[in-house]
């Protein structure tokens, strides 16, 4: 059984039959290191609102992103983005919002 929901202005699914939250994002940032000096991934990443990423560790869930620019799906299992985060310091603020930039290569394309 899946839920609606809207966290922080962005809707949301919940299934927890298959243990992961949907988000759709738009596009990805295309080149994150004229923004971050510390990202060295050379690779574009996902912009993941903060209220969202804490969802996905307090359940212990996958996180599943449709990305509507490309029409592709990408996942990544909650083992391998807390590794991920407890690594590397990735956070962004765009108009007041926290976002958490996630590596496109860290995730699964489904």
């Amino acid at each position: 059984m899946s839920i609606t929901a809207n966290l922080a202005g962005q809707e949301i699914i919940i299934n927890e039959f298959n243990n992961l939250v949907k988000i759709n994002i738009d596009s990805p940032f295309q080149d994150p290191s004229y923004r971050m000096p510390q990202w060295d991934f050379h690779c574009s990443g996902f912009g993941i609102n903060n209220k969202i990423i804490e969802l996905v560790l307090q359940k212990k869930m996958r996180l599943f992103i449709h990305c509507n620019e490309d029409g592709k799906d990408y996942i990544i299992d909650y083992d391998k983005l807390i590794d991920f985060l407890e690594r590397y310091d990735v956070d962004y603020i765009v108009k007041e919002t926290k976002l958490k930039i996630l590596p496109i290569k860290y995730f699964r394309k489904l």
